[in-house]
C-alpha cells in the first residue's frame, strides 16, 4: 500500500553490498540479486499488481523482474534506460571481461577529487546548473566510491551482468514485453533530450517494440494507449535528479494518477 511504499528506499544494484562499511564479495551477480530484491518489494503491490519504475540500469533491473513474474506487475517506467536494444554490440566493449583491465580506469581517479567529480558531467544536461547541495552531495559521493575497492567490485559486477544480457540479444526482449502487454501491463518510456550516455534515438528501438510510433515528437503513445513516450528538454541521463516534478507527473499518470497532489 501507499503507507508501505514511502517507506520503501530502491538502491541501484551497484549499492548492493557497496556501501560503507560492507564487503562486496568479488564474482557476486548483482543484478540477479537486485531482480529479487524487486520481486520481494512487487509482492507488496496488493492484487492490482505493482508499478515497477527504474532509472537506467535500475531500468532493466525491473524488466527483468517483471519478465520473471508478470503476474506481479501492472505497469512499467523505462527512465533512460532498460535491457540492451542493439542488434549488435560493439566488440570493444567486451574488454571489460579482461581481468584488472577495466579496474584501472577506476582507480586512476583516485586521488583526484576534481576530475572524479568532472566525470559525472557527461550523466546531465549541465551539471554546473545542479542545486549547490546535490553537487556536494555528489562530490562527495564520487570521491567516497572511487577510493573504495568494494564499490569498484560491485560497479564492474552490475556492468558485466548488463553485457551478458546484451549479449542474449533483442529478441528474447520483445518476446517478453509482447507478453507483459498481452497482460495488460502499462509502459512509460521517459528519456532525457540531452542523454549522452544513452541517447534519446537509443530509445527507438524499445519504442518500437511497444508499438509507440518514433515521430520526432517529444510524447507519443501506442494505438492501444498502453505505451507512452515522454522526451524532457534539458535534461540528461538522471531525469529525476534534473526535472523531479515532470517525473513525478508522469509516473502519477502512469499509476492512474492515484498518488496525492504533487506540489510544484
Amino acid at each position: 500500500g501507499a503507507a508501505e511504499a514511502r517507506k520503501v528506499r530502491c538502491k541501484h544494484p551497484e549499492a548492493l553490498g557497496g556501501q560503507k562499511g560492507e564487503e562486496c564479495p568479488p564474482g557476486i551477480r548483482l543484478v540477479p540479486e537486485a531482480v529479487r530484491a524487486t520481486l520481494r518489494l512487487a509482492a507488496g503491490g496488493g492484487s492490482g499488481g505493482a508499478i515497477l519504475a527504474g532509472s537506467s540500469l535500475g531500468a532493466a533491473v525491473c524488466q527483468l523482474a517483471a519478465f520473471a513474474e508478470p503476474h506481479a506487475v501492472s505497469a512499467l517506467a523505462f527512465l533512460d534506460g532498460g535491457l540492451p536494444t542493439a542488434e549488435r554490440l560493439d566488440p570493444r566493449i567486451l574488454a571489460v571481461f579482461v581481468p584488472g583491465l577495466p579496474e584501472r580506469g577506476y582507480t586512476a581517479y583516485r586521488g583526484d577529487e576534481e576530475r572524479a567529480y568532472r566525470s559525472l558531467a557527461p550523466y546531465y544536461a549541465n551539471i554546473d546548473a545542479l542545486p549547490d547541495a546535490d553537487k556536494a552531495f555528489l562530490r562527495a559521493r564520487v570521491t567516497a566510491r572511487v577510493e573504495s575497492d568494494s564499490q569498484r567490485t560491485a560497479y564492474y559486477s552490475s556492468f558485466r551482468d548488463y553485457v551478458r544480457l546484451a549479449l542474449t540479444g533483442r529478441r528474447r526482449m520483445g518476446k517478453g514485453l509482447a507478453s507483459l502487454a498481452a497482460r495488460g501491463v502499462r509502459f512509460l518510456v521517459l528519456w532525457g533530450a540531452e542523454d549522452r550516455i544513452l541517447s534519446a534515438r537509443g530509445s527507438s528501438a524499445l519504442r518500437e517494440l511497444l508499438d509507440v510510433p518514433v515521430t520526432g515528437e517529444a510524447e507519443s503513445r501506442s494505438p492501444s494507449g498502453n505505451a507512452r513516450y515522454l522526451e524532457l528538454d534539458g535534461v540528461g541521463h538522471l531525469p529525476q535528479q534534473e526535472n523531479p516534478i515532470a517525473v513525478a507527473k508522469a509516473l502519477a499518470e502512469l499509476a492512474g494518477n492515484t498518488l496525492p497532489a504533487i506540489d510544484e
